[in-house]
């Protein structure tokens, strides 16, 4: 019971009814602790150490209540006691040089529905237990971060699986030996993905009318990364589908003729371009540079241009980091020819990189709008 003062007019008795609203407070739900202590099972089955690898994984004893939202490697909705992240990177703890094939049994996964982050990278995963299990996760319709990186993948058919995911944001398989063609018409129903990542695999194009193309039904798809591949030039035309990228890494692939390449001219949200460690030795149609009116980083590193690539990159109006380290540019560096950078707004040259190795030193020019262009350099 309560009063509701209402000043000069005078007092009002009202019943007051205090509902006290609060979170779950029995900690994790009981099916998903039961799930997290089955996959420990799972780790002793295949001879992992996994009450050391886990030891705040146990299971309730009569005078100790064991609360999984507490557990290492888990994180829960206190308000729910539902599990929203579960990090099982690096939990095997087996050499890379071990040879033991380890299949995991993706049904393990199904307690977990409101899961949005499971990070399953630097294992030695090298499939599944069965290829159909895989797309029953289609029920963990929250799921939006899945890191499979450093595994051991080796068969495609994975992405079958992996495309049944429809809720995943963010895609990591690099550092597996995957390779052939990537099969990115498998994909095509991610349709919320923002980021994939297949770096560091053994990919060397793909299958007419299956490439990246495929992808641009992926709206937004943002960052793509492409490194330490085998692609070469004739993944280029599939690229250019994908309007929505901000950033794409192309390092350390076998893509070689001249720059620009005009299918990337296309995409006209870039912000960053990787294409250092690759064989490109020219320069063609700079103008088609002036599409890419948001691109703030190129990295050219460790190619084979000549100092006419600096007159080339002066139509990247919102240029802010550039490296061309490792190219053929001559020595001395040609800073002069730098100055052509001058004549963007100055809002858009604050701050220009460019690194150049030569004759063992190192020359360092930076540009800002309120001092002038110059060399510095100094021994390695």
């Amino acid at each position: 019971m309560g009063w509701v003062f209402l000043g000069k007019f005078g007092i009002i008795w009202v019943p007051i009814v205090l509902i006290l609203v609060s979170g779950h407070s029995d900690g994790c739900l009981e099916g998903e602790r039961r799930g997290l202590l089955e996959f420990k099972d799972f780790l002793k089955s295949k001879g992992a150490d996994a009450d050391r690898l886990l030891p705040t994984w146990v299971d309730e004893k009569p005078d100790h209540h064991s609360d999984c939202c507490d557990w290492d490697r888990v994180t829960c909705d206190r308000a729910t006691g539902h599990m929203t992240e579960l990090s099982l990177d690096n939990i095997i703890h087996v050499p890379f040089a071990d040879s033991r094939i380890w299949l995991i049994n993706a049904s393990l996964f199904l307690p977990f529905k409101e899961l949005r982050s499971l990070n399953l990278s630097f294992n030695s995963f090298s499939g599944w237990t069965h290829n159909e299990v895989f797309e029953r996760l289609s029920n963990l319709r929250k799921l939006e971060i899945l890191d499979l990186g450093s595994n051991r993948f080796d068969d495609n058919n994975i992405f079958h699986s992996l495309g049944a995911l429809t809720s995943i944001k963010t895609l990591i398989i690099g550092h597996n030996p995957l390779g052939g063609y990537f099969p990115a018409h498998e994909l095509v129903a991610l349709t919320n993905l923002e980021t994939l990542d297949i770096g560091f695999n053994l990919y060397h194009g793909c299958l007419p009318m299956q490439g990246f193309e495929k992808l641009s039904a992926l709206g937004k798809l943002e960052t793509l990364n492409l490194e330490f591949n085998k692609f070469d030039d004739s993944i280029l035309p599939s690229l250019s589908a994908l309007g929505s990228l901000k950033m794409l890494n192309l390092r350390a692939n076998n893509i070689g003729g001249l720059f620009p390449p005009h299918e990337l001219a296309y995409l006209r949200n870039l912000e960053r371009l990787d294409l250092s460690e690759n064989q490109l030795n020219g320069i063609q149609g700079c103008e088609s540079l002036l599409r890419l009116e948001k691109l703030e980083t190129l990295y050219l590193q460790y190619n084979k241009f000549n100092n006419s690539i600096i007159l080339c990159l002066s139509s990247l109006i919102s240029l802010k980091n550039l490296s061309l380290r490792g190219n053929n540019l001559g020595d001395p560096f040609p800073a002069r020819g730098m100055s052509i950078f001058m004549r963007a707004p100055k809002e858009n040259i604050l701050s220009i990189l460019i690194l150049f190795i030569s004759s063992q030193e190192l020359f360092q020019c930076r540009i800002n709008g309120d001092e002038k262009l110059g060399d510095v350099g100094f021994k390695l």
